[in-house]
């Protein structure tokens, strides 16, 4: 994004390579949920967090630009860079697999009481056939009044509750690299309280993304209110393209209220259905014959 780059560094001596990021205050706020999450694993690392995260190494500034730096374990390609392999399209196969590994990443992290707040194909990194979730720096608890389980920073004081603050008159040209307002669900778009929901609907409009290779607002430029009604009417339009699970999926997640916990199974097993149906079975990942993760 603008406002945030990463580098790659091989550490000196070592054959172990680190991804390096530098970006604006909220970084901060990426760097304390990947402690809080990192903390829920045992101590010493004999047993992995719940949710699959680089490691957070290390949080300070750059002594001549005074530029916030965090360094972290690298995990491996996006599913961003991965779409971008396989000629701008996913399989049918790969999304839907995509689909439940995802729902499994989200649940995850939901049941520690926290939701992620953006969630892109460039937030979603892949390394020997598993999913990790990273960029958590619009990330808060799901419910403010209970602590994370088990983690060490229960309080978390101030967290960035809302969507990104993009509503009014000034028109958005969304590019393809605009990840969070392209990916944003509507409440997002709309600056309103986020939760458990809009995770769910931003992975939606994700999933179509990874299978079409674009998104209809990709490309124009529209005021917030103009792409939440875009995202609305486009919502209703996918139960005129088949398979119509993925319509299913956004209607499901839409119609969740504020707090209610999303049924991961049935939402899983939409997708589940889908393979079921089209006679595709767990085979590797379109990428997997042409490149090692």
């Amino acid at each position: 994004t603008p406002s945030t780059s990463s580098l790659l560094r091989r550490r000196v001596g070592t054959d172990r390579d680190r991804a390096v990021k530098r970006a604006n205050a909220l970084l901060g706020n990426d760097h304390r949920w990947l402690r809080v999450l990192d903390s829920l694993g045992s101590e010493g690392g004999s047993q992995p967090s719940p949710i699959p995260i680089p490691r957070p190494l290390w949080l300070g500034s750059n002594d001549r630009s005074k530029a916030h730096v965090l360094v972290m374990e690298c995990i491996g390609p996006s599913l961003n860079q991965l779409l971008l392999f396989c000629g701008n399209s996913f399989s049918l196969h790969t999304t839907a697999m995509l689909a439940i590994r995802c729902m499994e990443l989200l649940e995850a992290l939901h049941d520690q009481n926290v939701r992620h707040g953006n969630v892109t194909p460039s937030h979603i990194l892949v390394r020997d056939g598993t999913l990790h979730l990273i960029n958590f720096a619009h990330a808060a608890q799901v419910n403010p009044k209970i602590p994370v389980p088990g983690s060490a920073f229960p309080k978390m004081g101030r967290q960035p509750s809302q969507g990104p603050r993009t509503v009014g008159r000034t028109p958005l040209h969304l590019e393809a690299t605009s990840d969070r307002l392209i990916f944003a669900s509507i409440n997002a778009t709309m600056g309103h309280d986020l939760s458990r929901r809009d995770d769910l609907e931003s992975l939606g409009y994700m999933l179509w993304y990874l299978r079409h290779g674009g998104l209809p607002w990709i490309g124009q430029t529209l005021t917030a209110r103009q792409l939440a009604e875009e995202k609305k009417r486009f919502c209703q339009d996918t139960s005129n393209t088949p398979p119509i699970h993925f319509h299913h999926f956004l209607k499901q997640a839409r119609a969740l209220r504020r707090e209610e916990r999303p049924d991961y199974g049935s939402m899983k097993g939409l997708f589940g259905r889908l393979m079921s149906e089209k006679g595709l079975d767990s085979a590797a990942y379109d990428w997997a014959a042409e490149i090692v993760t």
